[in-house]
């Protein structure tokens, strides 16, 4: 078994995670963009438009990666673990 490592180490592991999930989203949205930039002019109202739906498309991104995190963190702390001072419940 593995020596544990301080609470930064696990951070900065789940951070770069992060980084590299942005990353992979922006490159896919680089080459959407560059595949269709010449295909089809935009409109200003559309350029709103697909402004709006990258920031929708960008937020269920970020829920999906604090949905990741939480089900990590349980997996790792297990899920009867209780907060301090957290009343146990009784069967």
């Amino acid at each position: 078994m593995s020596p544990a490592r301080p609470a930064g180490g696990r951070q900065d592991e789940v951070v770069e995670l992060v980084r590299q999930a942005e990353e992979a989203v922006l490159t896919a949205g680089r080459r959407i963009a560059g595949a269709t930039a010449d295909a089809v002019p935009m409109l200003p109202s559309e350029v709103k438009k697909v402004v709006d739906e990258a920031f929708d498309t960008t937020a269920k991104v970020l829920e999906m990666q604090r949905d990741l995190v939480k089900s990590l963190l349980s997996a790792v702390l297990g899920p009867d673990r209780k907060e301090e001072g957290e009343p146990t419940s009784k069967p």
